[in-house]
């Protein structure tokens, strides 16, 4: 009696093509478009930071008590330090893609990313 492999040959072909179509499909472009990061306090907008634009590193406070630091360089964005006990805001790391998004919650401060429109530009891609 002949023994049967779980998969056959032209199983693993199909899983190997959909891989890579799918490593093409979410790899990134390498072409990066503008951002801008937009800063929240007690859910107002205070700021808007055009990332791009940044030449020198530079340090906000947020917040009135507790008070969370930012460190804005070229191209990214993150909270430095934050006098919250948890202290998650700090872990969330540099931002810099639209759609990246930190909040220090006892401080009601928000860092969100987003990208900047340009006109005539394609609104949304679907695959």
């Amino acid at each position: 009696m002949k023994k049967q492999s779980f998969f056959r040959r032209a199983d693993l072909l199909l899983i190997a093509v959909v891989t890579i179509v799918c490593m093409f499909l979410f790899w990134p472009s390498g072409e990066t478009e503008p951002v801008q990061a937009v800063l929240y306090s007690g859910g107002l907008e205070i700021d808007r930071i055009s990332l791009a634009e940044v030449n020198e590193p530079y340090t906000l406070t947020l917040g009135e008590h507790p008070q969370a630091t930012v460190r804005v360089e070229k191209g990214r964005i993150r909270y430095l330090s934050a006098d919250c006990p948890d202290g998650i805001c700090v872990k969330s790391g540099w931002l810099s893609r639209p759609g990246d998004t930190a909040a220090c919650l006892p401080a009601r401060t928000v860092i969100a990313i987003e990208g900047i429109r340009k006109k005539g530009g394609v609104d949304v891609q679907t695959y």
